[in-house]
């Protein structure tokens, strides 16, 4: 899952997706300035979608 707000992360996160990825492009910065919801499970955090595709692809990051 790789979304740019909370309720992304949460909705995969509902859905029991492999893993979470927050990119901080579109909402993703002003998202970071808010609080982090208590019941969000670890997630991987990236400065845009390129960066994320290349550690996923180039297996830098496990997605479990």
């Amino acid at each position: 899952m790789i979304g740019d707000a909370w309720s992304d992360l949460l909705a995969g996160q509902a859905a029991k997706v492999r893993g979470a990825i927050m990119v901080k492009t579109g909402r993703g910065s002003k998202q970071l300035l808010q609080p982090e919801p208590k019941e969000l499970k670890a997630f991987h955090l990236f400065e845009d979608i390129l960066e994320a595709a290349n550690a996923i692809t180039s297996n830098e990051i496990k997605l479990t």
